[in-house]
């Protein structure tokens, strides 16, 4: 499981939302979402913005996981 789909789960699990909540909370579709939650690195900028919002979360603390799974991505290559 990447690093950042790890941070988002804690952040809605914290919140107290499950993964069924969500999608109607930023709005989106239920699958959408969960593609969202399982690999952040596909998500763009402004829905990222918009989870950390609606979850309350750090942002610093998902940009720093971001930025280690996209390096271990990189590496992979």
């Amino acid at each position: 499981m990447l690093e950042s789909s790890k941070v988002i789960k804690s952040m809605r699990v914290k919140k107290g939302y499950d993964i069924y909540e969500m999608p109607t909370l930023l709005p989106i579709h239920r699958e959408t979402y969960r593609k969202y939650e399982n690999n952040p690195l596909k998500v763009d900028t402004d829905m990222l913005f918009k989870m950390v919002e609606v979850l309350d979360g750090n942002l610093d603390e998902l940009f720093n996981a971001l930025k280690q799974d996209y390096l271990s991505y990189k590496l992979k290559k």
